[in-house]
């Protein structure tokens, strides 16, 4: 029986506002990587690529929390969509984003989220940004619920909303 190998494999890349928006930038952010081979870059850049609906919830928590690090979760894994590091707390969110859907805070977010605390260690050890043991809550819902709980202004949702449709065009230009 053939092994799979994930301990070598991250449970969240650190995101900043170009690899939220820009597909390329997250494949060349692997594509990089010296320990990366061309088709490892691929496989990754597969595991945490953004949709569009998750493209403007990061651009819009990225410009209105400038306050929080940003990580982008494994899709693989099972530790959310994103996960969201206060380094002043510290404290993180686990956050799933579901369209048309409550928010759900801690209980009832289903299986999405049952590695969430592996994934909080694992960005404790890869990047010291918290401590293993550090508090986080698991987010669950819309978009803009989850948006307004986590206190992103609105101008910051519209000019992020606008911004993620210029980055589509442009992507579908080149």
């Amino acid at each position: 029986m053939r092994r799979r190998r994930t301990a070598n494999t991250p449970f969240a890349v650190p995101l900043t506002l170009d690899l939220a928006l820009y597909d390329r930038a997250l494949h060349r952010s692997f594509a990089e990587d010296p320990q990366c081979t061309q088709r490892k870059a691929r496989k990754r850049f597969a595991w945490f690529a953004l949709k569009d609906d998750e493209r403007v919830f990061a651009a819009a928590l990225l410009r209105g929390r400038p306050d929080l690090i940003l990580f982008r979760s494994n899709q693989r894994r099972f530790c959310g969509d994103f996960i969201a590091v206060d380094p002043a707390g510290p404290s993180a969110y686990v956050i799933e984003i579901k369209r048309n859907r409550p928010l759900k805070v801690d209980e009832g977010v289903g299986i999405q989220l049952k590695n969430a605390g592996a994934a909080i260690r694992d960005i404790a050890r890869r990047t010291g940004a918290l401590t293993p043991d550090a508090p986080f809550e698991k987010l669950f819902g819309d978009r803009d619920r989850l948006l307004d709980y986590l206190a992103v202004p609105n101008a910051e949702r519209t000019e992020a909303s606008a911004v993620a449709e210029d980055a589509n065009d442009l992507a579908a230009v080149s």
